[in-house]
């Protein structure tokens, strides 16, 4: 078996490749690293620039429904809820999809609820990008503290518009017909009455 040494030539280029490799990967991987601290920096600025209530539940432990327990208070979550719900045509749909995609697991089901009421998104489009999210999640009403997952929460939003006490809002159930405007009747209602 014959063995072939490489002259200092062949190892000298050998060499310089790697190097160059060396630091075409450094810089790929320097890249990488900035893109991702520009993301979260910019992430921390929108949620920053959040309204209180949002920021309240883009940080929010549990996912609350406003049964009230031992205390007469409602909790500070759903407090949040309220508020955001009452400001609904004022919240940014940006803002709430800030919520979806980097809130805690409860944030993301509160963004979700939401942006169904607000009537931005399709019907249960926000719900439907939660339903493989198999994150933990604290669901509270009352004094009673249950622990499941946030796809299951989502599903039964989509089944049931509601999870156990949780239910949307009166605006959210409300359906006008198409050619309804608020204030007015309905074609169809004229032509009964007709």
């Amino acid at each position: 078996m014959k063995v072939r040494l490489m002259n200092n030539e062949a190892k000298t280029t050998i060499l310089k490749w790697m190097m160059r490799l060396f630091a075409i990967v450094f810089i790929i991987t320097s890249c990488y690293d900035f893109f991702s601290v520009a993301q979260t920096n910019e992430d921390t600025l929108k949620k920053e620039n959040l309204p209180a209530c949002l920021k309240q539940l883009i940080n929010a432990s549990s996912f609350d429904d406003g049964q009230r327990g031992e205390s007469p208070e409602l909790t500070p979550n759903y407090k949040a809820y309220q508020e955001a719900s009452n400001m609904i045509s004022g919240l940014e749909t940006s803002d709430l999809n800030l919520m979806l995609d980097r809130g805690t697991p409860a944030g993301k089901l509160y963004a979700a609820v939401l942006l169904k009421q607000s009537g931005r998104v399709g019907n249960n489009l926000s719900f439907e990008r939660l339903v493989n999210d198999h994150s933990k999640v604290r669901y509270q009403s009352g004094c009673k503290v249950l622990e499941t997952e946030v796809s299951e929460i989502a599903k039964s939003f989509i089944e049931n518009n509601r999870y156990l006490n949780f239910q949307m809002s009166m605006f959210c159930k409300l359906k006008a017909p198409i050619d309804s405007k608020p204030g007015t009747e309905s074609n169809s209602q004229k032509k009964d009455q007709n």
